[in-house]
């Protein structure tokens, strides 16, 4: 985005406090519907917001019936547990070492796993 004090307050920079590079960054996570690629809701923060605590206003957009796909930067139980009662379905990425127990290997080489909370 345009490097201006306003955006830089805003958004932020990369690098440090002392020694800012680049332009201002923006951080956007966005719902989207897959076949028309139609992004139906999406929220805004900075370059040093975390993208999982930014998506958090975008879960009232999903509900029952919605299939949610969501990358590995998304997880968490507590998010998943919210959205499944709302009624959504949930099909996400998530890092290997949290799927320990394998249920059912796919054809594609994919795989379903249970995950525990501990």
């Amino acid at each position: 985005m345009p490097d201006s004090a306003g955006n830089n307050d805003a958004f932020g920079k990369s690098g440090s406090q002392r020694s800012p590079m680049g332009y201002p960054q923006a951080r956007v996570v966005a719902v989207a519907e897959c076949s028309s690629h139609a992004v139906l809701n999406a929220v805004i923060g900075g370059f040093k917001d975390s993208e999982r605590i930014v998506s958090d206003a975008l879960d009232a957009h999903a509900g029952t019936g919605t299939l949610l796909l969501a990358d590995r930067g998304l997880w968490g139980l507590a998010r998943w547990h919210r959205l499944r009662d709302q009624g959504t379905h949930l099909l996400w990425r998530i890092e290997r070492r949290k799927a320990r127990r394998v249920q059912d290997v796919l054809s594609d080489g994919s795989y379903l796993a249970r995950i525990e909370a501990n």
